[in-house]
């Protein structure tokens, strides 16, 4: 179906994890735990609960994942490295000065380059800041944006918002 949803495009910041800016804590991390890391300083930076469930069961699914962070790429791809999670997601962004936007356009026209031609109605983008969630929508028309803590209370709730969907 030409509108369904297909890719997955998430936030890490308090949105996968519980810190609201890793790319002010010190490198290099490492795993603190089978859901946690810590730098250098003994900062612990912990997947919210459901996180490695919500992502197995999203795949199983066939959805595709991503990631647009606005952080130092180092800072966010080691916690998800450590964490054995950063295979799950395809050609993962994070910049600390490109727009959200930019990010999940340059996203789409990686996986184009595969030969997945995805619209941003096939799209749905979940980050905790509510600046992205309005900004997204207006440079990339139809995208679904979510806020996590506002309009998913929980991890959980996104595969609930989804099978909604149909």
């Amino acid at each position: 179906m030409q509108n369904s949803i297909r890719l997955i495009v998430f936030d890490c910041d308090r949105t996968l994890w519980d810190h609201p800016d890793v790319s002010g804590l010190r490198l290099p991390f490492v795993r603190a735990g089978a859901d946690s890391v810590k730098d250098q300083d003994g900062v612990i930076v912990t997947l919210f609960p459901g996180v490695r469930r919500m992502l197995d069961e999203l795949l199983r699914q066939g959805y595709i994942l991503s990631i647009a962070s606005w952080n130092d790429p180092e800072a966010a791809f080691q916690p998800l490295t450590l964490l054995e999670l950063l295979p799950l997601f395809r050609h993962p962004k994070a910049d600390l000065h490109i727009p959200k936007a930019t990010m999940i356009a340059e996203i789409l026209s990686d996986l184009a380059t595969e030969g997945i031609r995805l619209t941003p109605a096939q799209v749905v983008f979940i980050d905790d800041r509510d600046h992205h969630i309005e900004a997204v929508p207006v440079e990339l028309p139809g995208i679904h944006a979510l806020q996590m803590w506002v309009d998913l209370k929980s991890h959980d709730e996104l595969l609930a918002w989804l099978e909604a969907r149909g």
